[in-house]
């Protein structure tokens, strides 16, 4: 699907880049049929890798005979927002707003680490636990000792493979943004 490829190809760094980022469209995919269409399914999961969460969960598209959700606001920004649906019938879709606003004290909330998880990355971490030698591990006669060892192999893979990093922040405090679309 050419959405999923063109936002696996800009979403690292719209994250990386920019603390504040939406994702605003009619994706012409039902998010009510994510437990059975995959091409939504692979979607709502590229979304979910990058920590985008929607902040619309309704129907935006009502006709006599069915109901879809295939306009959103995906964010990573996990501030208080406002959103919703504005229910008129200039469109066959309703339209969808966000209002967020970053108070003065925002700059203190703690960041999220993110991870650059690729499929070079994936590979290089699998290749590395294929590899390991894990006897060790079997002849430890304690369960703790034996999860402790296992847990410092997969944290050093990961932070060797899938390095962690903080998002840039930006500084425009009391800021106040609104889309509608």
């Amino acid at each position: 699907m050419k959405l999923c490829t063109t936002l696996k190809n800009t979403a690292f760094d719209i994250v990386r880049n920019v603390y504040i980022s939406y994702l605003i469209g009619d994706y012409d995919l039902d998010f009510h049929k994510l437990n059975s269409d995959n091409a939504v399914a692979d979607f709502s999961n590229l979304l979910s890798l990058y920590n985008f969460l929607p902040l619309i969960t309704s129907s935006t598209r009502i006709s006599t005979s069915s109901r879809s959700l295939i306009d959103n606001i995906f964010t990573i920004n996990l501030t208080h927002h406002l959103s919703g649906i504005i229910l008129s019938d200039i469109s066959d879709h309703f339209p969808i707003f966000a209002i967020a606003s970053k108070s003065e004290n925002s700059n203190h909330a703690p960041v999220k680490n993110l991870r650059d998880l690729t499929e070079v990355s994936i590979n290089n971490i699998n290749n590395f636990l294929s590899n390991q030698n894990w006897n060790s591990l079997t002849s430890l006669n304690n369960i703790n000792d034996c999860c402790s060892a296992s847990n410092t192999i997969l944290t050093h893979s990961s932070d060797t493979f899938i390095p962690s990093f903080q998002p840039k922040t930006e500084k425009n405090a009391g800021l106040t943004i609104t889309f509608l679309t």
